[in-house]
């Protein structure tokens, strides 16, 4: 929930990219229970990643619009900054991967001719797999091997408690007044 949070004070639209916009006041949701899943890029190839801000590299999967598609078509802004090599970026599908939110279990399905690896595995392509929490997820180049972006899968537990109220400030102590 805190990369979430800090997504959404950083600048969400960037984030949130290829969806729908949608406003913090939106449902009367709060940050936190905007995005089911987030995509962070923890590597891409000829990029530091360390001087970009979370919203350049990550893409939030919001709540409530499942499936979400991801490809060149639709986060083409994003793939433009992860992957500078047009060449290379050209290894990425209009549609590369499309993930639903399945019974409290997220799925991914490669609808890509390209190589994906889920943990270091090759994914068979149009198969939905599941994706578990800190899940990696690298695309290939043209040689099918060598990895050149990276995602970190982090999933919102829905099942945390919700952060408890504050309490409100205690009333300033009025001046006590002794009996007579």
């Amino acid at each position: 929930d805190g990369l979430v949070r800090q997504l959404w004070q950083t600048g969400w639209e960037m984030a949130t990219e290829g969806q729908p916009a949608m406003t913090l006041g939106e449902s009367g949701r709060s940050p936190a229970e905007l995005a089911d899943v987030v995509l962070e890029c923890t590597e891409a190839s000829g990029v530091n990643l360390s001087g970009m801000q979370m919203k350049e590299k990550c893409l939030a999967l919001r709540s409530g619009e499942s499936p979400w598609t991801v490809g060149r078509q639709h986060q083409s802004n994003m793939f433009a900054r992860l992957v500078p090599d047009e060449k290379v970026r050209g290894c990425i599908s209009r549609s590369h991967l499309v993930f639903t939110w399945q019974k409290l279990a997220l799925r991914m399905k490669k609808t890509s001719p390209n190589v994906v690896l889920l943990n270091g595995t090759p994914v068979p392509p149009h198969q939905e797999m599941a994706v578990p929490n800190g899940a990696q997820i690298g695309l290939c180049g043209q040689d099918n091997l060598t990895t050149f972006l990276t995602f970190t899968v982090v999933i919102r537990d829905a099942s945390a408690p919700a952060p408890k109220p504050q309490p409100p400030p205690a009333p300033p102590a009025e001046a006590q007044v002794p009996a007579t």
